[in-house]
């Protein structure tokens, strides 16, 4: 399914992703901040930060199979680094390319498409749950009206949570209510008064990429900082992560990629396993499911990129290979025993190169990928909705 580009730019991303990030894993799963710059720095030299802006922008305007091969390219390494670029990539520059005036883009898409700034998405409240629509509380009240009746200024107030990039991150799109059951999006920047970032609590998995709460308080911002129409931000939200769910779906598909690679290289160095009708199973459903998995992902991308409906694509492409990743990572661990236990940095510095040591990593990691950009359950309403 994939031309001579894509499989170029998927092999180029596997090197990349060995030479840089495979090298710093324990330093970067440590949350290692300088660690995770140089591997930043290096996705941005390669363009992967800029890969999906449009040309005029100053990308490359690749589509969203490129951002899709990536992805998976660089979750069979480490998941954290690639769920930190899906979010800049996705839902952090998307929205701003989907809805920015002339002169947002003009002042943000350089710095975010050269990997200088950050982007980090907005959206979780405390206590929300997937209703982040009717639940959210943030408001965005209109101040100092013009003469044409539009308002001149916003006061925000409120907190977002589990923000993905958000210790790293210089630029901010967030939502806030502007009316009953109405969500409008904002552009909001690091240094903005009003407006602060906490650090997240220690977490299960993707520990090398940061999260954090977004706090508003009285945090006044002015109008040209509003993204898209009034009223319309959940709307722009949604079309926003239908394409991030397309991401973490190949993100899946990379982690199970990992876990077939873990598993064959543990055969390698225990031999008497090899012929074991545990691992012959394993090894057949994990290489079948991690195909079809393969195929959801790329057959959502080419429909999201021939301009034609793609949520209902998107959202069995997420639930199934984000599902296919626990279920590959879970089995693999269980065939391997005790040795996949333990913490794959329990024993280093040698443990990188120890086959089965990466799998607790891989499963916590899988784990976050039925939860982020919508459960598996809320997966299973979209898509029964669209049907």
């Amino acid at each position: 399914m994939l031309g001579s580009h894509h499989c170029v730019l998927k092999s180029s991303t596997s090197a990349l992703a060995e030479k840089v990030i495979r090298p710093r894993l324990q330093l970067i799963e440590s949350g290692d901040r300088a660690a995770f710059e140089a591997v930043w720095q290096a996705l941005a030299h390669a363009d992967l930060c800029r890969l999906t802006v449009p040309v005029a922008d100053g990308g490359l305007g690749e589509g969203s199979l490129s951002n899709a091969v990536v992805m998976e390219a660089l979750a069979a390494v480490n998941a954290s680094v690639a769920t930190a670029l899906s979010v800049h990539n996705t839902v952090g520059i998307l929205p701003i390319i989907l809805a920015g005036t002339v002169q947002q883009k003009a002042q943000y898409l350089a710095a975010l498409a050269n990997g200088e700034k950050i982007a980090a998405f907005g959206l979780t409240e405390p206590g929300a749950g997937s209703d982040a629509a009717g639940s959210c509380l943030t408001t965005a009240t209109p101040l100092d009206y013009t003469e044409n009746n539009n308002a001149a200024q916003f006061e925000l107030n409120g907190a977002k949570v589990f923000i993905t990039n958000a210790q790293t991150a210089q630029i901010f799109v967030v939502t806030a209510k502007t009316a009953p059951g109405k969500l409008t999006a904002f552009i909001i920047e690091r240094d903005t008064p009003g407006f602060k970032v906490l650090p997240g609590d220690a977490k299960l998995g993707l520990r090398g990429s940061d999260w954090g709460e977004l706090q508003f308080e009285r945090c006044i911002v002015s109008a040209s900082q509003q993204l898209g129409a009034i009223n319309q931000g959940f709307k722009l939200f949604l079309a926003c992560l239908d394409a991030g769910r397309i991401s973490i779906a190949a993100i899946s598909v990379g982690i199970i990629q990992a876990c077939l690679d873990e598993c064959l290289r543990y055969i390698g160095e225990n031999p008497s396993q090899r012929q074991t009708s545990a691992f012959e199973a394993y090894f057949a459903q994990t290489a079948t499911r991690l195909e079809a998995a393969r195929l959801l992902v790329y057959h959502a991308a080419a429909l999201k990129d021939a301009g034609v409906p793609f949520a209902l694509a998107a959202a069995q492409a997420k639930l199934f290979a984000s599902e296919a990743a626990v279920e590959a990572a879970s089995g693999a661990l269980n065939r391997v025993g005790l040795a996949a236990y333990r913490s794959e940095f329990a024993l280093a510095p040698h443990c990188n190169t120890t086959p089965g040591y990466a799998l607790e990593r891989l499963l916590r990691d899988a784990k976050a990928m039925t939860i982020v950009e919508g459960t598996s359950q809320v997966q299973r309403l979209v898509i029964g909705r669209q049907l």
